[in-house]
């Protein structure tokens, strides 16, 4: 078997253009074949690791999926469940943070209020709003997902 680079660079031989900018024909050779197969099998060893190296997101991403499926009352087949997911991950993360803090604000400021003990009744919406800002809540969610990422990575 070629190594990656040999194969690479084969290739890049194999496709070269003569002195009119035209490709040169070729028949393709034992060698070609070899240094097809090395990257094909490269390919799909990488795919393999990547997939073995992100299992925490694809639990998410089939969770989610699984969840676009139900809430459009489709099939796996439908694309509109994939391309709800595929718009969800082009999103930049610091949307995330920002749309989690908001939602901090908009609707979990009441529940925090309501275990407000009766020393700390002087406590407002609007205190706890800026105890609870977007530098605070994204420390603490990032603090939450490298726990999470040591605890249930593949070592």
């Amino acid at each position: 078997m070629y190594d990656i680079k040999k194969s690479i660079n084969r290739f890049n031989w194999r496709f070269r253009k003569d002195d009119s900018g035209n490709f040169f024909n070729f028949k393709p050779t034992n060698e070609d074949v070899k240094s097809m197969n090395t990257l094909i099998g490269w390919i799909i060893r990488e795919k393999k690791e990547d997939l073995q190296n992100n299992e925490l997101f694809a639990k998410l991403y089939i969770y989610f999926l699984h969840q676009q499926i139900r809430e459009h009352n489709t099939t796996v087949l439908d694309s509109i469940p994939q391309k709800q997911l595929s718009k969800l991950l082009d999103k930049p993360i610091h949307s995330f943070y920002e749309a989690f803090t908001k939602e901090l604000h908009d609707n979990q400021i009441c529940k925090l209020l309501e275990g407000v003990t009766q020393e700390n009744k002087k406590l407002t919406p609007e205190m706890l709003k800026k105890a609870y800002d977007l530098e605070y809540v994204t420390n603490s969610l990032n603090g939450m997902i490298t726990e999470a990422l040591n605890r249930f990575s593949i070592k």
